[in-house]
């Protein structure tokens, strides 16, 4: 299923204007819709074809989701919380701000459900990082997400 999720703000003013966020989920068994949407001025927008499912007994799609860190800024450890659809592969890991690997922190097979992983500040030889950015990021099937976070001392 692929939907695509487009959410307009009006803004009060001389004219109305049009704000738009664009959010795309892809996933099997896709039926095709074209949107038009018009503003009130008669200016014409042409939205491209966007995917969309019935979902007759309402039942939500579970979806991959990552939680911002907490705490963020941290010191001496951060949690961070994930739900994975489907039990798969993942890879969990710490980046510096240079993009160069400071620690592993899970790869592996995973069940579907809610993990929470943690980072103490230790790099992979297990001394204390220094103080600084550093990016969390996590790569599930074809996905991958990345949060920035912050290590105080």
């Amino acid at each position: 299923m692929l939907i695509r999720l487009i959410l307009c703000l009006l803004i009060p003013g001389l004219e109305n204007i049009s704000a738009q966020e664009d959010t795309v989920i892809i996933s099997n068994g896709i039926v095709s819709r074209s949107y038009l949407v018009r503003r009130i001025d008669s200016i014409t927008f042409f939205f491209p074809p966007v995917a969309v499912e019935d979902n007759l007994n309402n039942t939500p799609v579970p979806l991959f989701r990552v939680s911002n860190s907490y705490p963020n800024p941290f010191n001496p450890e951060t949690k961070i919380t994930c739900f994975i659809p489907a039990a798969s592969n993942i890879t969990a890991t710490i980046y510096d701000i240079n993009g160069s690997l400071v620690k592993n922190i899970y790869s592996g097979e995973i069940s579907a459900g809610e993990h929470t992983f943690i980072w103490n500040g230790n790099n992979s030889g297990g001394t204390k990082a220094a103080s600084g950015v550093y990016f969390f990021n996590i790569s599930y099937n074809d996905k991958s997400y990345s949060h920035k976070i912050l290590l105080v001392k």
